[in-house]
């Protein structure tokens, strides 16, 4: 009888032990990889209708369960980053894809993208990719530089240092009368007349693909 008894004991044992197994995994499951898309920067060419614009895509998985999201939320896995350089006709409103980065594995959190400028000719335009070497936000920044081609028939380049003479324009301004602006989801441009200075919606960012579409 006593070993019965002793059996017994050992398969509740066992059975408590599955179901708190359960419950942790189940606690600490995560989402599908979903991804989100930002406007992060842009640039105009100064004296022309074109500009570059960068848009951060990030996919991300979230967790799920209590067990997960405790004590502080629980923390999401990065499954996959990219930066997309777009250069945009602000007259036509068109598009143009010219280059995908990504960072190097020395960026670990915080990734951003920005564009810092264009080359004296028009032709090639730089962007950085930057973020912390570590997980927290006291961690030293690193940073990558890229040139780009406009014409989008070459691959980025990833270079030590952009040139003495990069032509970056203040505060977006295309030139006196138009100026660039730049949100999350949309890209502007703000013109100058006499009866005012109205700003227009060029293009929107889709946020299923990450497209820049024209409005």
């Amino acid at each position: 009888m006593s070993n019965h008894i002793s059996q017994h004991s050992r398969i509740q044992r066992l059975t408590l032990a599955t179901i708190a197994s359960c419950i942790v995994l189940a606690g600490c499951s995560y989402s599908p990889p979903r991804w989100q898309h930002e406007i992060e920067s842009g640039i105009p060419l100064p004296g022309t209708v074109f500009a570059a614009i960068a848009v951060k895509s990030e996919s991300r998985r979230w967790p799920q369960g209590f067990v997960a999201q405790f004590p502080d939320g629980g923390s999401t896995i990065v499954v996959e980053q990219r930066a997309s350089i777009y250069i945009v006709d602000t007259v036509t409103r068109s598009q143009k894809l010219i280059a995908t980065l990504q960072p190097g594995r020395q960026i670990r959190s915080g990734f951003a993208v920005g564009m810092m400028g264009w080359s004296t000719d028009g032709s090639d335009c730089y962007a950085e990719l930057f973020g912390q070497s570590g997980t927290t936000s006291d961690t030293p920044v690193v940073r990558q530089l890229f040139r780009i081609a406009v014409s989008g028939k070459s691959p980025a380049e990833e270079i030590s240092s952009v040139p003495d003479n990069i032509v970056s324009p203040k505060n977006g301004e295309f030139d006196a009368k138009r100026r660039l602006g730049i949100w999350a989801t949309d890209v502007s441009i703000q013109t100058w007349t006499p009866e005012g200075a109205p700003t227009t919606v060029l293009l929107r960012l889709d946020p299923i693909s990450g497209q820049l579409k024209p409005q």
